[in-house]
């Protein structure tokens, strides 16, 4: 909960207790999850190598159990995506999947901290998130349409919201960029999570709305863009980050 309000000395705090802990109890699984918990952390927090660092360490950890498919998908592919490197974003995409390969599957939308094996849904989704960063608007529809029909009955409304914007963001990088259908996906993300926001929906429909600036002359955009400062003006700030 500290990282989705955006309170990450608190949640690196937590974490390395946590670690210690798991350390002192020689449970290696547990280990793996905090490791990608502290991934999760720095990413939001912007800090994309320390991410990568927190996921790969995890991988140790983990070797080939249930915490491997998190860490290589939500942990590196995502931070991969965010540095720029598409070789390892596919390629960490495919270890996730490879991975999933050897557990029965899990149905619906997995929790993104699950101390389980992640769906395929979820799998999807983060993949989505990765190749976001990398700005590859066709894979970030390809996997996140993966996901969109499982999490629009997923109880996880933050899981719907989320999906709809990496979508959203994608369709304003393709070449028949349809910037009503990103309004609507984003209108329905900001729907599902209100009254319930989290750091991760608002930090996606910031860089949403920011690259909208090109579309600015076009009335619906503009009046989106009121709706959103509106919006987000609504959440108090409620963090106790330094940046």
């Amino acid at each position: 909960m500290s990282v989705n309000l955006g309170r990450f000395d608190s949640a690196r705090a937590y974490a390395l207790e946590c670690f210690q802990l798991a350390e002192q109890a020689d449970d290696r699984d547990l280990q793996a999850w905090v490791r990608g918990t502290q991934s999760l952390a720095e990413f939001y927090a912007g800090n994309y190598r320390d991410a990568l660092v927190f996921a790969q360490d995890g991988r140790r950890f983990a070797g080939a159990g249930r915490q491997a498919v998190r860490l290589a998908v939500n942990g590196e592919a995502r931070a991969h995506g965010r540095l720029g490197d598409r070789r390892a974003v596919d390629k960490t995409v495919g270890d996730a999947y490879d991975l999933l390969a050897d557990f029965s599957p899990e149905p619906g939308m997995t929790p993104c901290i699950s101390f389980g094996v992640y769906s395929e849904a979820r799998t999807a989704s983060n993949a989505a998130t990765a190749y976001l960063g990398l700005g590859n608007a066709g894979s970030v529809l390809q996997f996140a349409g993966r996901a969109l029909d499982i999490v629009g009955s997923s109880p996880s409304r933050w899981s719907q919201a989320l999906v709809r914007l990496d979508m959203a963001s994608a369709l304003l990088d393709t070449p028949t960029e349809d910037l009503d259908q990103a309004l609507a996906l984003v209108r329905a993300a900001m729907a599902a999570s209100e009254g319930n926001r989290i750091e991760s929906i608002e930090q996606r429909l910031r860089s949403f709305t920011a690259g909208l600036q090109g579309s600015s002359e076009y009335a619906p955009v503009a009046v989106f863009t009121d709706e959103v400062r509106q919006w987000l003006r609504d959440r108090k700030p409620d963090n106790d980050n330094s940046f």
